[in-house]
């Protein structure tokens, strides 16, 4: 096993795309809240796409949007090829660590604990987000981005020549001036570097940066919770979670409608994680672990049965509505999209079972088999249910944290806003 997966990253360490897609995947499972040990990612990205476009776990201060153009505009400068280029940016990128650790902000700091030896670089974090909220205005990868550069650059000095004759005629040049504008991979509203970047540098935003985000945000993810919470600086520095903000009754109504929804699939699938790791603790012989998680699964229990106040209990949550709105919501930031049968078949399975309202339910064999059956099929022969290597690298709890949906990466963000200086 060892074997095979150095073989793979040494195949991928030529190509960088392949590499950061990679990483990212790596990543995902070195975040609490990402782990997806029974296969529920798809529905949990979706929600969080829907909520929060643009933003993913690893994200941590929203200067890095700004960050990450400006230093590609750096290496630019060099008028490199691409072999070349590829190399300078990913210098900038590593002394861009070195000169925010001198700053006296290093909550979020890319590199703070393994310096200039980082292998997840911030570009390759933020740029999908970086084209979701318009900032990047041409759709490419990261290795393409310096060929597309010099033939928008190309194109660029064409309009130019052009705008200059009419304006040598006294004619109109205002269509050409607007061309030439989108004649770019970023943005042309895109605020200036500070004059000392990137020697001099700091994560606090600006004024101007900070009005140039809550525009992107509204052109290009205007109906997102992420939009509506910039544009009206609602920072709620003691909100948890999403559906506990204090401006919820004045969301729309969909948004809602999506948070509840967000809610009570957090708290059932909760329940079917908790049993997971029961399981596990049963297979290892943890007799201490296996009764804290059946305590766990107790106290979860009653909670999901005393829900009488909030908008859904299991007696009247209809699953079909949820399948609706995570799925065929018809928004300009994402597309309609369709769960995977099986997942559906597995959470619809697990709420039936619930449904039944036995507190013991999780000594039934069918609900064992139910959840056994899923990460067998999920991770075939490295299930932790039949590969013995596997269940040793179990640590006593996996995937147990409910999902917040990428608020804590939003939440910043929004401080972030909410905290900009002038200048």
């Amino acid at each position: 096993m060892t074997v095979t997966l150095k073989s793979s990253l040494s195949w991928i360490d030529s190509n960088k795309d392949a590499r950061e897609k990679v990483l990212e995947l790596l990543s995902h499972f070195n975040e609490k809240d990402s782990r997806d040990e029974l296969g529920i990612g798809s529905i949990r990205d979706r929600i969080s796409d829907l909520l929060f476009p643009g933003t993913s776990t690893i994200q941590t201060r929203l200067r890095y949007f700004f960050f990450v153009p400006w230093l590609y505009q750096e290496a630019e400068k060099k008028h490199l090829n691409d072999t070349e280029s590829l190399k300078i940016i990913d210098q900038l990128e590593r002394n861009l660590i070195t000169s925010l650790m001198q700053s006296d902000d290093l909550d979020g700091v890319f590199g703070k604990t393994s310096g200039t030896t980082l292998k997840r670089l911030p570009s390759s974090v933020y740029w999908s987000g970086l084209e979701k909220w318009g900032i990047k205005s041409t759709d490419c990868s990261q290795t393409e981005y310096f060929y597309y550069a010099k033939e928008l650059e190309n194109k660029r000095a064409q309009f130019e020549k052009k705008i200059a004759n009419l304006q040598k005629r006294n004619d109109d040049y205002s269509e050409l001036q607007i061309e030439k504008n989108k004649s770019s991979i970023w943005h042309f509203s895109l605020p200036k570097p500070p004059k000392d970047f990137p020697n001099s540098v700091k994560l606090k935003i600006t004024d101007e940066e900070a009005g140039f985000i809550k525009e992107q945000l509204r052109c290009h993810c205007g109906e997102s919770l992420l939009a509506y919470l910039s544009l009206n600086s609602y920072y709620s520095q003691d909100v948890t979670v999403p559906w506990e903000h204090p401006q919820f009754e004045n969301f729309d109504f969909e948004t809602q409608k999506l948070l509840n929804h967000a809610e009570f699939f957090s708290i059932i699938i909760h329940g079917a994680y908790l049993l997971y790791n029961l399981l596990l603790a049963d297979l290892s012989e943890n007799k201490k672990v296996s009764q804290d998680y059946k305590n766990k699964l107790s106290e979860w229990y009653q909670r999901l049965h005393s829900r009488d106040s909030q908008v859904f209990h299991l007696d009247n949550w209809f699953i079909e509505d949820f399948w609706v709105t995570i799925e065929k919501r018809k928004v300009s930031y994402a597309e309609p999209i369709l769960i995977n049968r099986t997942t559906k078949i597995f959470i619809e399975s697990w709420v039936g079972i619930l449904q039944l309202k036995d507190p013991k339910f999780y000594k039934l064999n069918k609900v064992k088999e139910l959840i056994i059956e899923r990460e067998k099929y999920l991770k075939g022969a490295r299930s932790r249910f039949t590969n013995k290597k596997a269940l040793e690298q179990w640590r006593g709890a996996a995937g147990v944290n409910e999902l917040r949906y990428r608020w804590p990466t939003a939440k910043q963000f929004l401080k972030d806003l909410s905290t900009a200086e002038s200048i």
